[in-house]
């Protein structure tokens, strides 16, 4: 059952409006973890209500450099990229070492992959794509 596109758009309302004050872990964690919880979700909720994500290039930057460059207790997505070179084809981000397996895709499937969401995957292509999908 899918749900109605009023309910949905008051979730994410919901759910956007909660950043401006974290509860729970959210206190806890420095603000660029919290940006990329924060996308991650947005990300969940729209892509299963078939929604674009809609997120804008410095925003997809900023999270991927923060899941490749800053140790996340809940979300190993640094360990994840470990050696491996991503590019987001629609922002221009890249990181990792220059010959080495390379997984390429849009920002938002990237993200999600490197958090641990294997839906995303599809979106992706590389010889490094099985490398990554092996990482949970």
């Amino acid at each position: 059952m899918r749900p109605n596109r009023a309910r949905a758009a008051e979730l994410i309302g919901q759910f956007d409006r909660g950043h401006n004050s974290p509860r729970g872990v959210g206190r806890l964690l420095p603000a660029p973890l919290l940006l990329g919880d924060h996308t991650v979700h947005h990300l969940d909720i729209a892509l299963a209500l078939g929604r674009s994500a809609d997120l804008a290039p410095e925003v997809a930057n900023a999270v991927l450099h923060v899941e490749t460059t800053i140790p996340n207790p809940f979300v190993p997505a640094r360990t994840r990229s470990r050696n491996l070179h991503l590019t987001a084809t629609d922002t221009g981000w890249s990181t990792g070492p220059a010959g080495r397996p390379q997984v390429s895709g849009p920002a938002d499937a990237l993200i999600s992959v490197l958090a641990g969401r294997g839906h995303a995957r599809g979106r992706l292509v590389g010889p490094g794509l099985p490398i990554l999908a092996a990482r949970r």
